[in-house]
């Protein structure tokens, strides 16, 4: 028998429906689950006693034949503690913030809680976003479920390892290269990055403004559609590719390698090329390599993302007045910030052009693009920034080579578990479509979920270990 806590969103909310659930004792088994897994440290506050009064409310409106018009009425979800909770410490992973308790909710929270999310609480962070780790010298690192040695990722961290311990069903995250995807990635968990502007990122404290995006978190796409429609942001099947596999229509994908400069681990390029090949049993007409150069996308984003972060944190009066409050690798960050000429800002903005053209110019010929999210499994805790055997390059650089590009380009990209490597991590997968097409990528992840069942099926049994000792 299922554990109330293993449920979907999608599974509940039919469970509800249909009174054979109470939304009490979902809410009960949640906070239990979150207790038990507490080691993992996925979450960085939590409001119960709020969420058990939301929980009864929501058992009164279901048993009154009230509940159809809330989509998500009932539902346990966890947010990213960069976003706005009212009543709920929001930190954003900073000491600055270690007491800050906003007045109101960001819209994006209001919107969910407004179909009846039951906001269980806050989840883990890279300070201030600006990591691609799940390491925080304020919150203490957030294991990864699946090997407690290993990064996470980050920076939406917790929000990750909480959907792969089963703490929920649902998560808020935010990407700005990656925030979402490379968690997902290294958790085995479903996420999508929307098309940018889709969702609005008020009452989220900024990384990069015009890289920023808020997107959901689930353990399967048909729960990322469900919440993102409930951000108000539908996700219909406009195109017709449908969920079925081979009963929808066949869609044109082309499977990009990565750059020259980040290539693929052994492992994880077979994995990105059995997940072609079963796409094109499910009907879609497969091209096993693109040709496409992006050899100057992270030369691009690097000074764009500087320079717009030295700007939010001294418009918001932290730096360099509050400097010593930070942790030092954010500090170096903003010193390098202040490094950025006109000049290199200018010709990156010429660059990021570039590659939405270049973009632009594949999408003409396929709807949508498979690739890996990291050229690598998770690696272990501290090798971020570590050389790669036979690649002067380090590892942050090598994954961020493979999530820019659709961040420069503002591109939607679903993430869903795609295999596994020799180490029995999990090795994520993104489809990106172009700007629009966030029902598109899903409905293609969801075909391929749901056709790779012995993929999807395992997850990890659970933790109460503590961090090891930093490396």
């Amino acid at each position: 028998m299922t554990a109330l806590h293993e449920l979907g969103a999608s599974d509940l909310r039919r469970e509800f429906l249909a009174l054979r659930l109470s939304p009490l004792e979902v809410l009960e088994a949640t906070a239990r689950r979150i207790e038990q897994t507490s080691g993992a440290n996925a979450c960085a506050a939590l409001a119960l006693d709020r969420a058990m009064g939301e929980a009864r409310e929501a058992e009164r409106r279901y048993a009154r034949r009230d509940g159809d018009g809330a989509s998500l009425l009932g539902v346990p979800i966890l947010v990213k503690d960069l976003i706005d909770t009212a009543g709920v410490r929001t930190t954003y992973g900073s000491r600055m913030f270690a007491e800050h308790v906003p007045s109101r909710d960001a819209p994006c929270v209001e919107r969910v809680r407004a179909q009846g999310a039951v906001l269980v609480g806050k989840t883990h962070l890279f300070e201030f976003a600006w990591g691609i780790t799940s390491e925080n010298q304020h919150l203490g690192a957030c294991l990864n479920p699946w090997d407690p040695a290993r990064t996470a990722g980050g920076s939406s961290s917790g929000s990750a390892v909480a959907l792969a311990l089963r703490q929920a069903p649902l998560a808020l995250g935010t990407d700005t290269a990656g925030s979402i995807r490379i968690p997902a990635a290294f958790c085995g968990v479903s996420g999508l990055k929307p098309t940018f502007g889709r969702v609005g990122t008020d009452g989220v404290f900024p990384l990069a403004p015009s890289f920023d995006h808020v997107g959901p978190m689930a353990r399967n796409p048909t729960d990322l559609a469900l919440l993102m429609a409930a951000l108000g942001a539908p996700v219909g099947d406009p195109e017709g590719a449908g969920t079925g596999g081979r009963a929808g229509r066949p869609v044109r994908i082309g499977v990009w390698h990565g750059p020259a400069e980040a290539p693929l681990d052994p492992d994880v390029r077979i994995v990105l090329e059995r997940a072609a090949e079963t796409l094109a049993t499910l009907g879609h007409e497969v091209r096993p390599q693109v040709a496409l150069e992006l050899p100057r996308a992270l030369e691009a984003f690097v000074p764009l993302q500087l320079a717009e972060a030295l700007d939010v944190h001294r418009r918001s009066g932290l730096y360099p007045e509050r400097r010593g409050e930070y942790a030092p690798a954010i500090v170096e960050r903003l010193e390098r910030a202040e490094q950025v000429t006109l000049e290199r800002y200018l010709a990156a903005e010429a660059i990021r052009r570039d590659v939405i053209d270049r973009m632009r110019r594949l999408f003409d010929s396929c709807e949508l693009m498979l690739s890996a999210v990291s050229p690598v499994a998770s690696p272990r805790r501290g090798e971020e920034d570590s050389a790669r055997a036979g690649d002067a390059r380090g590892l942050r650089e090598a994954v961020l080579a493979h999530t820019v590009p659709q961040s420069l380009a503002g591109l939607p990209t679903a993430v869903v578990r795609g295999g596994w490597d020799r180490l029995r991590l999990p090795v994520g997968l993104q489809l990106t479509g172009p700007q629009g097409a966030d029902g598109l990528v899903l409905s293609v992840a969801d075909a391929f979920f749901r056709a790779t069942e012995q993929i999807q099926e395992p997850w990890p049994p659970g933790t109460t270990a503590t961090a090891p000792a930093e490396p």
